[in-house]
């Protein structure tokens, strides 16, 4: 909570106060401007797949209202922002994630498997819309019979998810999880056809990951990270 971090911090008196998710409180600290980065409208957007007791979207609001300064991770959440709130476009700026190399070194040149793959990153409910890219595939023979879909993060496949990839008929095995270091992960980029991500909304993490390492994506077209 602020209180603490404000007593662990002493006299100090910052010239900035950067709020990089959305807290219950005022981060407000002796006058300093707040700037608060804004990753996505997906809450406002698609409520209807959020939990019911997600109060994202109220903290947020309560964080535009008290910013001196919002940041948005991609022109596309600007433009949502703008939308969806009354936010003051002068106090809107643009400020793209950085890319770091996920690994020191060349990449492994090892692949992490025999067969050719498509890559999914991260979690898989809600707005990630991992139902229709698993129906997408399931559609398509060549995908079928040529090509993994290895999952990596997000925990593993629960029921609901194992019964909807044997409901889509899918070839036996060819839907894979992992849980993977960096170092791997870095490898599941690097040798995959093609990172896959169908998201509603920003496409952030995994597209950034795949930049890192130079890998082509597959992106759900009309949204997300320029």
């Amino acid at each position: 909570a602020l209180p603490e971090v404000r007593s662990a911090l002493g006299e100090l008196r910052p010239d900035v106060v950067h709020e990089t998710y959305y807290t219950a409180e005022s981060p407000t600290w002796d006058g300093a401007p707040v700037a608060v980065t804004v990753h996505d409208m997906n809450h406002e957007k698609y409520p209807q797949l959020c939990h019911p007791n997600d109060r994202t979207a109220h903290f947020k609001r309560a964080a535009l209202e008290w910013a001196d300064c919002v940041i948005c991770v991609s022109a596309a959440t600007r433009h949502d922002l703008l939308e969806l709130t009354p936010v003051d476009p002068s106090r809107v700026f643009v400020v793209h994630h950085g890319v770091a190399p996920l690994h020191d070194g060349a990449p492994d040149p090892e692949p992490p498997q025999d067969r050719p793959f498509l890559l999914f990153v991260g979690h898989r409910g809600g707005y990630k819309n991992f139902t229709t890219l698993v129906r997408a595939l399931a559609a398509s023979r060549r995908l079928n019979d040529e090509l993994d879909l290895v999952c990596v993060g997000g925990g593993p496949f629960s029921r609901e998810e194992r019964a909807m990839l044997d409901d889509a008929g899918l070839r036996r095995g060819s839907v894979i999880h992992r849980q993977c270091e960096d170092r791997e992960l870095a490898r599941h980029y690097v040798h995959a056809r093609a990172l896959c991500s169908l998201a509603r909304g920003g496409v952030r993490d995994a597209g950034a990951g795949s930049h890192a390492v130079r890998l082509p994506g597959g992106l759900r077209p009309g949204r997300g990270i320029p």
